[in-house]
């Protein structure tokens, strides 16, 4: 009885959680080639999940996205049925940057999207979620394969910034 309970409030400790979501970003960062960094975390299992300081690097070492804060409200988890409800989503200060490096024909995400995809459709997850707040973010959009030869007046889709 005691090596679960004192187990438990390990897992418990923002200490033990921090070290532990660091192991598993620098395993991630291997595995794909690209920094993904957190430098904190808070998790009550099935109820809420906090990654503090969150960020990931693309393949040309640039940031692809980085947030003060990412929190996650969870509803419900069921293994069986692969489904995850979430109540609520919470970015503070995020910072996505898209672009498309010149003589790339791909953005700089897809390397993720390549890493997770799987051909396997029977054991998909379905991931639902009611709302997402997103506080003080901020969206890039360049292309670099593109010329900017566009009126000064107009919008300009291959260099976009997008504020809030």
């Amino acid at each position: 009885m005691f090596l679960p309970s004192a187990g438990y409030l390990c897992l418990r400790s923002t200490t033990v959680q921090t070290w532990l979501t660091q192991l598993i970003a620098n395993n991630l960062s291997e595995s794909l080639g690209a920094e993904i960094g957190v430098g904190g975390v808070d998790f009550s299992p099935f109820k809420t999940l906090i990654l503090e300081d969150l960020y990931i690097l693309d393949l040309h070492n640039d940031t692809l996205f980085k947030a003060n804060s990412l929190a996650i409200d969870i509803d419900a988890f069921d293994l069986d049925k692969r489904v995850v409800q979430l109540h609520e989503v919470e970015l503070q200060n995020p910072f996505i940057n898209l672009k498309q490096y010149q003589n790339e024909s791909y953005l700089n995400y897809q390397f993720l999207i390549d890493h997770f995809q799987s051909d396997d459709t029977t054991g998909s997850w379905k991931i639902q979620l009611s709302s997402l707040e997103i506080l003080n973010g901020k969206i890039l959009f360049k292309d670099e394969n593109k010329v900017d030869s566009v009126d000064p007046t107009l919008v300009n889709f291959n260099d976009l910034e997008i504020v809030n």
